[in-house]
């Protein structure tokens, strides 16, 4: 079949390839002898759907024969023929998983510009290869390779690849080698990360060897290791039965939709294919291998320091025979739980999970204090375990919570509280005997009482900080006034003469506060004791203040009322004389105002003593009032009746008007012992005397006489006679324009 356009590709594709691929096995079933697969078989993969077919075939369903069915898978789908049978690759070549399937072209023939130098051997150390660009024979010139991996219900990895050559000259030896370290293409030469001369052991070698004209492929089977020279080298492994499949197009063309060397028809005996039990193959522990690089290459031979011919780009891939596994890590505040869940991403259960903490689960909680690290490993159905994986649960130390303010409140009082600084966000609720007012997210909160006397209130605060981590913290607080009111202001002690006089009992006679606002009530009594008389008790006054919480306080005056001033008399006439009785001048109208008590009844009395006959004695006339209190107040006046001192008729002199005659008259002292001082002075120039006389109307001496300049002050000492007794005397002022006199006291 020669080289078709594009055109014409797209047009097979679609319409002649389906057709040709069943008209193609129809005609070889009728026409050619009966076909022996060797090592042929299906493998038991779970991708494709009814297992892998490896009968040197592209297309799936077909054949349909033992030992193959029409609901077998193979690389490429066949929609048109019966069955169920699933697909790797589409009819142009491309995987339906990139993960897991490849199909690598090669260039060949003068274009192929990836070929091993002679020098270069299967078991070399693959830092040892060299490449260059050259053109390899035929039968060893590559152009597709396809593999994939799967896996089948017990968990065994399944390596299944395919690789064809441009001509079937001789025999021609495909390998894959399956390396659990990187292998990476330089510019003429490799770099391979295989720790153990250049692979790491365990790492797989399958060689796939096209005879010509031969019906049966050779397998060869190869694992790397260590050799007795302490070197490194691939040794030969016998696989058991249904471990693996080979098969090759010995006994027929292959269709290639995706076409070939130009073509879209293998020839006979230039299309391999091989499918290979990865767990079951590797012995020991080297049977849950995991592969992370695939190169496919041509060889001279099945020898294992065989020279190596052409080859494809090696193909980085991540296939484990263990579960690969994921473990998340988390964050969780202090405090608080995480759940940890180990995700299987690849491998076949049913699982068995083994944690550190000796958990078995596939989720575990856990409630660690401190940054904790938690490991994980997942054993497949096939016995492989997984590679640790560490989950880390990093704990965040939970905000410092606290609520600072005041222990007790008054009842309706406001205070504000407060929480730790720099916060992210805060959150108060209150409940209890108050409220909140304004806010409740800022740092601080403002909390007034209810007015319930000993009540309490409870605080909560929650607060986050910028990892999201909170704290919640609570705090009882009591309304309490255990505090009595104070009084200012109050009154001093009070001494009154009158009851008139006393402030009336109120409340606003003193000022009263308290720790607490609230109203106060305030009550004031008096009481009275000593009550003698309506002017004369005692007041204990007192004020009792009473806060809202029941707190009281005492305040107290002392008031003392006692009438002490006796009343006073008004309009007592001076002392006189007169020559006889029927001269007595009339009483006088004497009236008398009390302090307290105001105008009061005066009473008279006249007592006449000193008397010798009716020509001679003395008339006192008494005045007295006495207050409610009994306070007493006399006042007297002394009318002397003597003929011989007072000369009968009108004359000159005026005994009524005693101040006629004198500017000033003044005695002190007045009682007196030794001596007592008199001094006048005349309103008018006069002849003036100066007598003493006794209450019975005797002169005793006359002291002073001479004549006197109106305006004088006159003083004269008076010294009493030796033969004086103690009591009243009369001293008499005499001058041509009348008399006056003034009553002394002399105290022996």
């Amino acid at each position: 079949m020669k080289h078709l356009s594009t055109q014409s590709y797209r047009w097979l594709q679609m319409h002649v390839v389906p057709f040709i691929a069943l008209s193609f096995f129809l005609i070889i079933g009728i026409a050619s002898p009966a076909t022996v697969f060797a090592q042929q078989g299906v493998a038991p993969t779970e991708t494709p759907s009814g297992g892998f077919a490896v009968d040197g075939n592209l297309l799936a369903r077909t054949p349909d024969f033992a030992p193959f069915s029409a609901d077998d898978g193979d690389f490429l789908p066949n929609e048109s023929a019966a069955g169920s049978g699933g697909y790797v690759f589409t009819l142009t070549g491309l995987p339906l998983d990139t993960l897991t399937a490849f199909h690598i072209i090669d260039e060949y023939d003068a274009a192929d510009m990836n070929i091993f130098t002679e020098g270069s051997k299967f078991n070399m150390d693959p830092n040892d290869w060299v490449w260059k660009s050259g053109k390899p024979t035929a039968k060893d010139d590559m152009n597709h390779v396809l593999f994939f991996f799967s896996s089948d219900s017990l968990g065994n990895i399944w390596f299944v690849g395919a690789g064809d050559r441009k001509k079937p000259k001789g025999n021609t030896y495909l390998d894959f080698e399956l390396l659990q370290n990187p292998l990476y293409l330089n510019d003429s030469s490799f770099t391979s990360l295989g720790p153990d001369g250049g692979r790491t052991i365990g790492d797989l070698a399958i060689t796939m060897e096209f005879t010509n004209g031969g019906i049966q492929p050779g397998l060869h089977i190869y694992r790397w290791d260590v050799d007795p020279q302490g070197g490194y080298d691939y040794f030969p492994l016998t696989p058991a039965d249904g471990t693996t499949y080979l098969a090759a197009n010995n006994d027929s063309a292959v269709v290639v939709p995706y076409g070939a060397f130009g073509e879209y028809i293998y020839p006979l005996h230039t299309y391999t294919e091989v499918a290979i039990n990865i767990n079951e193959v590797m012995p020991g522990s080297y049977e849950c291998m995991g592969v992370k690089t695939v190169i496919a290459k041509t060889k001279a031979s099945h020898s294992i320091n065989a020279v190596l011919k052409d080859f494809i780009h090696p193909v980085q891939v991540d296939i484990n025979s263990a579960p690969v596994i994921s473990v998340n890590d988390t964050a969780i505040c202090q405090g608080d739980s995480a759940t940890l869940t180990v995700n299987v991403i690849s491998g076949n259960g049913p699982f068995s999970y083994l944690w550190n903490t000796g958990d078995t689960t596939q989720s575990i909680t856990v409630s660690p204090d401190t940054t904790t690290h938690y490991t994980i490993i997942v054993t497949g159905i096939n016995g492989c375990p997984s590679p640790p994986d560490t989950a880390t649960v990093t704990v965040t130390p939970l905000p410092a919570c606290f609520i600072n303010g005041p222990d007790t409140i008054c009842p309706l009082a406001t205070e504000q509280y407060y929480g730790p600084d720099t916060l992210s966000s805060y959150a108060w609720t209150i409940s209890g005997s108050a409220v909140i007012l304004g806010d409740t997210n800022m740092q601080m909160v403002e909390v007034q009482g209810t007015g319930s006397c000993d009540s309490s209130f409870i605080l909560e605060l929650i607060v986050m900080e910028s990892s999201g981590c909170s704290s919640t913290c609570t705090g009882m607080f009591y309304i309490v006034d255990t505090l009595p009111p104070v009084f200012t202001d109050v009154p001093d002690t009070l001494m009154l003469q009158c009851a008139s006089t006393v402030p009336v009992a109120s409340i606003d006679s003193v000022t009263v506060s308290d720790n607490c606002v609230g109203d106060i009530v305030v009550m004031v009594s008096d009481s009275i004791s000593n009550d003698s008389c309506p002017n004369q008790f005692n007041i204990f006054r007192t004020w009792i203040a009473t806060d809202p919480c029941g707190n009281t306080a005492t305040a107290s005056q002392y008031i003392s009322v006692f009438d002490s001033i006796p009343p006073v008399l008004y309009g007592v006439p001076a002392d006189t004389g007169v020559c006889c009785a029927d001269s007595i001048p009339l009483p006088a109208n004497v009236t008398a105002i009390d302090s307290c008590d105001g105008s009061l009844a005066v009473t008279l009395t006249e007592v006449v003593s000193d008397s010798t006959s009716p020509l001679y004695f003395t008339l006192t006339r008494i005045w007295t009032a006495t207050d409610i209190c009994s306070n007493m107040a006399t006042d007297t006046m002394v009318i002397e009746v003597n003929d011989t001192l007072y000369p009968a008729g009108g004359g000159t002199m005026n005994i009524s008007d005693p101040d006629a005659i004198t500017l000033y008259f003044t005695v002190a002292p007045n009682p007196f012992s030794n001596s007592t001082n008199i001094t006048f002075s005349l309103k008018m120039d006069a002849d003036v005397s100066l007598a003493l006389y006794n209450y019975t109307g005797i002169k005793v001496k006359e002291f002073y006489s001479r004549y006197v300049s109106a305006g004088d002050m006159v003083s004269v000492q008076l010294s009493p006679e030796a033969n004086m007794q103690s009591g009243m005397y009369l001293l008499v002022l005499q001058s041509k324009y009348g008399i006056e006199t003034r009553s002394v006291i002399l105290k022996r």
